[in-house]
């Protein structure tokens, strides 16, 4: 239940004056504050930069954050600028992040996407929509799946069954029962004749076929054959795959041309993250380097994956950081804890939260009163899966999808 509180009333929507996000300037207030109910900003030396009037927040993005305010007796979201100047007034039933100079918004069922100047410039006419990508956006109308241009224009015709948005100029796509890719043009760049596929990442993109995992190129060729029982993406050359072995499945990891170069011992495996993959020894978590060998020890419960050089890891029910050599750098103490952002993290503890410095210092603290039933989700969330926290897809919790994430011990989340 939201706590009662008095806010300042927002005047409606049609009598709010607006700024435009390609005019803004300086350092964003990114940091999400909380204050009797309400969610303003502050800066990373912790000052109120906008004041709490929200009743729920998201973090800048491109310039903008997305806000949710009462106006004329209905709950709208609308978007501000780093100075809390509105970019688009509040008239929106849900709103997503800016991205490529277009931001996606709802009226009603259908959606449609408004310029950095809080411009309506496609008219909300599509059942679904995923953000700019590559130039392109991919919408749902008349049960089909097609592609937009940032001025609305029909770039591929609604015909497959399931897309996903442009990477590395290809897309995933649907077309009845197989998955194939398409370039930029709505060719297919990879025949359907998969039964899954995955947005391609350095160069690779997951394909299935008879429930076995491998990987293709951009131009369709079979780089890795299917045959493993399940795979992650590639991400600093390295990609985790789980194979069969004399004592059981298990997971290891693979280069681009397919040769194995860390052997099959761990229960959970993620992917590497500034040279470092957070992997499961038995039941507990570690992470190990490049080569393999080990560099924090298997004597956590919980860990996320590395930011900034930190990285968040929990023992007993309280949450800590280490640096990348595994050295204890903020002793566990946390009830949660996010990844660092320019150099404040965010994090809780009894019925307090706010955020610390690499030192683990507090920057700024208040009362929790329950922010996260009344805040968006962090940009990037969290999901503790066997005690390894997972990486975010866009695509639904199904064969090759992994789950909606959430932080750790927490019982549910906000969907994308």
């Amino acid at each position: 239940m939201r706590a009662s509180t008095t806010r300042a009333a927002i005047p409606p929507a049609s009598s709010i004056s607006v700024a435009d996000i390609s005019q803004v300037t300086g350092p964003l207030p990114q940091y999400p504050i909380q204050e009797a109910g309400l969610f303003g900003f502050m800066n990373r030396s912790g000052e109120t930069v906008i004041a709490p009037q929200y009743l729920r927040v998201s973090s800048f993005f491109d310039g903008a954050a997305r806000v949710l305010v009462e106006t004329e007796g209905a709950e709208r979201w609308g978007y501000i600028d780093s100075h809390g100047e509105w970019i688009a007034p509040p008239r929106w039933d849900d709103a997503r992040d800016f991205a490529e100079g277009r931001a996606r918004v709802q009226s009603g069922l259908h959606w449609g996407f408004i310029d950095g100047g809080g411009n309506l410039v496609i008219p909300c006419a599509y059942e679904n929509a995923f953000g700019f990508s590559e130039s392109l956006s991919a919408v749902f109308a008349d049960g089909k799946w097609g592609f937009i241009r940032s001025d609305g224009e029909l770039a591929i015709e609604n015909r497959f069954d399931e897309a996903d948005n442009f990477s590395e100029t290809r897309s995933a796509v649907r077309f009845g029962s197989r998955w194939g890719y398409i370039d930029p043009n709505g060719a297919f760049a990879v025949e359907p004749t998969w039964e899954n596929a995955i947005a391609f990442s350095e160069g690779l993109a997951r394909i299935e076929r008879r429930s076995l995992r491998g990987f293709v190129s951009r131009d369709g060729e079979c780089v890795i054959e299917p045959q493993y029982l399940d795979a992650r993406d590639f991400h600093e050359r390295r990609a985790a795959v789980l194979m069969r072995t004399d004592g059981g499945d298990a997971w290891g990891y693979i280069d681009q041309s397919g040769q194995r170069v860390i052997e099959p011992r761990y229960r959970v495996a993620g992917d590497f993250v500034e040279s470092r993959a957070r992997v499961g020894f038995g039941e507990k978590v570690g992470f190990i380097d490049p080569d393999g060998d080990a560099v924090v020890g298997p004597e956590w419960d919980r860990a996320a994956d590395f930011s900034e050089g930190r990285a968040a890891v929990s023992r007993g029910g309280v949450w800590g950081y280490v640096d990348r050599d595994g050295a204890v750098v903020i002793e566990p103490r946390f009830d949660r804890a996010w990844p660092f952002v320019d150099g404040l993290a965010e994090v809780e503890i009894g019925d307090e939260w706010g955020y610390v410095d690499t030192a683990g210092d507090w920057v700024r603290r208040t009362r929790n009163e329950a922010r996260s039933r009344q805040t968006e989700p962090p940009k990037r969330f969290y999901e503790t899966f066997g005690g390894l926290v997972t990486d975010e897809t866009r695509r639904d919790p199904k064969d090759m999808r992994t789950l909606p994430l959430i932080h750790p011990q927490q019982s549910g989340s906000e969907d994308e």
